[in-house]
């Protein structure tokens, strides 16, 4: 209970507390001293007086520096432990808005408790940094290999995230869509593709976390195709991509062969 208190008690208030405290201790003492030197002047000697009367001045200018001085190297430790928390903060403020981690703590050596918290920052920069440079080559791998993986299928396939911008897209997509290729990586959906089934498909996907199956398409008064979505999510089940897969009409790509088969045979008779 008292620890929560004193956790939501800023720092200086708790020096204010710690600088009120000394002076109303150091205070009680010189009270108690005096009382006790008057005791003993009178059952020694005998001598019956109020010392506060005789060193009211004193004591009062004595009492005043003391609390001056309390107060004056409380405030330098303050300034000097709000500096040196301001440079680790303001440290820790440039790395997360230029998303950069890069190990800066060493012209904040210290002693004591200091040190090895600059030791640490350090040590913990490095090893995040380790991480993220771990988690950027897997990545890198990992695309790399979807790459691979989508321009080697028949089908067209498109990844769109939950922005509907474009993140990935074979060859096969943009001969389906009629695209130049790479025009669409990076740009929303919506520039290019304005089919309701398709964004209805879509949005159905990207809301409701739910897959759609053949569902007919036809695009820019070509072939239909057969449109699947579904969603991908990441290992703590949140939804980050839709999978967009686009198939020719098998119907129809074996009509057109034959179409093409009977005016072969009729060129040739």
């Amino acid at each position: 209970m008292i620890r929560r208190l004193l956790a939501r008690i800023s720092i200086k208030w708790k020096l204010m507390a710690v600088i009120l405290v000394m002076t109303a201790v150091s205070a009680l003492a010189a009270v108690l001293l005096g009382t006790r030197i008057e005791e003993v002047m009178l059952e020694l000697y005998g001598i019956k007086f109020s010392i506060w009367t005789v060193m009211r001045k004193e004591m009062a200018r004595y009492l005043a520096l003391g609390a001056g001085g309390c107060i004056a190297i409380t405030i330098l430790f303050y300034n000097h432990i709000m500096s040196y928390i301001r440079l680790i903060n303001r440290q820790l403020m440039r790395a997360v808005v230029k998303k950069k981690l890069t190990v800066g703590f060493e012209d904040f050596q210290s002693r004591d408790v200091f040190q090895e918290l600059t030791r640490n920052a350090n040590s913990i920069f490095a090893l995040f940094k380790s991480f993220d440079q771990m988690k950027s080559a897997r990545i890198s791998l990992e695309v790399t290999s979807i790459k691979l993986l989508m321009n080697t299928i028949s089908e067209g396939v498109l990844l769109i995230n939950r922005e509907k911008v474009v993140t990935h897209v074979n060859h096969q997509a943009e001969d389906m869509l009629r695209l130049i290729p790479g025009e669409i990586i990076g740009e929303t959906i919506l520039r290019h593709i304005s089919e309701s089934h398709f964004l209805e498909s879509l949005d159905k996907v990207l809301q409701n976390e739910r897959k759609v199956t053949d569902v007919e398409l036809k695009l820019r008064e070509d072939r239909p195709l057969k449109l699947t979505i579904l969603p991908i999510k990441n290992k703590f089940g949140e939804l980050v991509r839709a999978l967009v897969v686009l198939q020719s009409d098998q119907n129809d790509s074996a009509s057109d062969s034959k179409k093409k088969a009977v005016s072969a045979s009729s060129s040739d008779a």
